[in-house]
């Protein structure tokens, strides 16, 4: 299945690869964070956590690195980053890639099915378009 900028779940990935996985599973976490943000009551406590094992990826999308490829996926990924840090206290902590941790190899297969290009059709999060920093 081709994602095209056309398509609502598409955050900018020209290029299918690991990293580009990595990256996306980022944007992903931060869709979701900004969703529920809305979903929450004012003084509920908003303070979340996302764990990488991709050194490459954090430092693409908190911009303290340089992206190699997938420029404009790691701009829209960086900007929702962004967006979540103005609602959220919002924390990276780095998982040991392959150390049997259960959420970590899960990512792992979903990164490796989006570098092969298998991505689902269905995913329920994604019936409603996230809102966007923006706010479009």
């Amino acid at each position: 299945m081709n994602i095209t900028p056309y398509d609502p779940i598409w955050l900018g990935a020209r290029v299918y690869s690991n990293n580009t996985g990595k990256v996306s599973a980022i944007g992903e976490a931060c869709r979701y964070l900004l969703q529920t943000h809305n979903l929450l009551p004012p003084d509920f406590p908003r303070r979340a956590t996302i764990y990488y094992d991709s050194t490459y990826a954090y430092g693409a999308v908190t911009r303290l690195n340089k992206c190699k490829d997938n420029d404009e996926l790691v701009d829209t990924v960086a900007i929702l980053v962004e967006a979540v840090r103005r609602v959220f206290q919002l924390d990276f902590q780095h998982a040991r890639a392959h150390s049997d941790i259960y959420g970590n190899e899960a990512a792992d297969r979903l990164a490796a099915r989006g570098a092969a290009g298998r991505i689902s059709p269905h995913p329920q999060v994604w019936i409603q378009p996230p809102p966007w920093p923006n706010g479009n």
